[in-house]
């Protein structure tokens, strides 16, 4: 597992879904801390609107993050501005409230393309950018601790105490988390 950062200044940060949410809170934590970062979303006018309030050097890639080829230039325009990032982040993601019967197969497509392919070619690109050390279980269980640790990221209310429906998350082994959950996550 990569050390805990106990110093944020100047890391560079490479953040996908971060106009709103718990990308939009991690976006001005990192900025206040002189990160150098890139933010990435669909909505442009989001990104300038979050962007026109953070200090420090902020690069933006409205893109749609299942872009194969979006996301592999906007890693490579980031790359060349500020150098390897020493963190990435996958936060992009789409939901749809409506029971199954009613979801269209368009929808359901577009919802895999977002949460799994987006997340598949953030990390996959930042992971060619590292030292090598592969994402594992220890980093899944690092951030969910984070966000537990900080209501203020919370506002999915992923946590049994915000609300939500985690109890608990541990390391099982290099390559598998156990989420304990409080209760059934309905839509």
């Amino acid at each position: 597992m990569n050390p805990p950062i106990r110093d944020w200044r100047g890391q560079r940060v490479w953040l996908m879904g971060a106009p709103s949410g718990i990308g939009e809170a991690l976006a001005r934590h990192y900025a206040s801390h002189s990160s150098e970062i890139g933010l990435a979303a669909r909505r442009e006018d989001l990104l300038r609107s979050l962007v026109s309030g953070l200090p420090g050097r902020t690069a933006t890639y409205p893109l749609d993050v299942s872009d194969t080829d979006a996301v592999n230039r906007a890693a490579a325009d980031f790359m060349h501005r500020h150098g390897v990032p020493d963190i990435v982040i996958a936060n992009a993601g789409a939901a749809e409230s409506a029971p199954i019967t009613r979801t269209s197969l368009d929808t359901w497509r577009r919802l895999l393309d977002v949460n799994l392919t987006g997340v598949f070619l953030t990390l996959r690109e930042g992971v060619q950018w590292t030292d090598g050390e592969d994402f594992n279980a220890d980093d899944v269980v690092y951030t969910l601790e984070l966000i537990h640790a900080h209501p203020e990221l919370d506002r999915a209310a992923l946590w049994d105490a915000n609300g939500g429906f985690i109890e608990s998350v541990e390391k099982v082994d290099d390559t598998h988390v156990a989420v304990n959950l409080s209760r059934i996550y309905t839509l």
